[in-house]
């Protein structure tokens, strides 16, 4: 359900949403137990449900001839409602021998209530935007702020998998100038990343071990992004 408004003259634009989500018989990489070596297979299954639902906004207003706001927000809830699969007995109960063993040791487990990956609560971005033209040229200048709130890049939801909080600011200024319509030649000038905000995108699970540091045998993530630096660079475009 959701509403696409218009208000003083059009120069607000607003539109929001709500929606719900019951997502049955959602496809899974899932481990099961094989009676041959290697002893497990990774197979695709229709093992799990799900249920998502969350709030969006969009807004745009345009406070002066030159001077437009761009704005969104998003709230999201979304974990698997009925997800009953075998998994590695280690990840259930430390002690028991999992995987190591030969043939490995599999468990029944209920991983309802997971937080599906990539599923930040809190999502929402401004933009102000500076934009006029003069007799020589055209000039658009834009800030640029993102913020994403904790989200688990990782299956189960391990504290070692969380991708923390991230607010991500860019700015730019470009010049215009040249042809009929002052296109031809552009200038822009960008720094993104502005505040350096740094930390992990993503991680991978590798596979499962079980020593000094990792006594359960769970294995260990391995970072596999990360947010780039700041950057800060010109631009010539030539259009012909």
């Amino acid at each position: 359900v959701g509403l696409k408004s218009e208000w003083f003259d059009r120069r607000l634009r607003a539109n929001v949403a709500a929606f719900f989500t019951d997502y049955q018989d959602k496809q899974e990489e899932v481990i099961v137990p094989i009676p041959v070596s290697p002893f497990t297979s990774t197979q695709v299954q229709n093992v799990a449900s799900a249920e998502i639902w969350g709030l969006e906004g969009e807004f745009n207003a345009l406070l002066t001839d030159h001077i437009t706001i761009n704005a969104s927000f998003g709230y999201l809830q979304a974990e698997y409602s009925d997800f009953v699969v075998p998994v590695d007995a280690t990840l259930v109960n430390p002690f028991l021998p999992g995987m190591l063993a030969t043939p490995p040791t599999f468990v029944r487990a209920d991983l309802s209530g997971l937080q599906l990956r990539r599923t930040p609560e809190w999502t929402a971005s401004i933009q102000p935007v500076y934009d006029r033209t003069f007799q020589n040229g055209r000039l658009v200048a834009k800030l640029t702020a993102r913020y994403t709130a904790d989200n688990f890049a990782e299956f189960w939801n391990d504290p070692r998998g969380l991708i923390e909080a991230k607010t991500i600011v860019d700015l730019s200024a470009s010049w215009s100038f040249g042809g009929d319509d002052m296109d031809q030649f552009k200038i822009n000038a960008f720094a993104n990343n502005v505040t350096d905000e740094g930390g992990p995108n993503s991680f991978v699970r590798a596979a499962s071990t079980r020593n000094a540091t990792f006594p359960n045998g769970q294995g260990f993530l391995a970072l596999s992004g990360v947010q780039l630096p700041r950057v800060v660079g010109v631009e010539l475009q030539v259009n012909f």
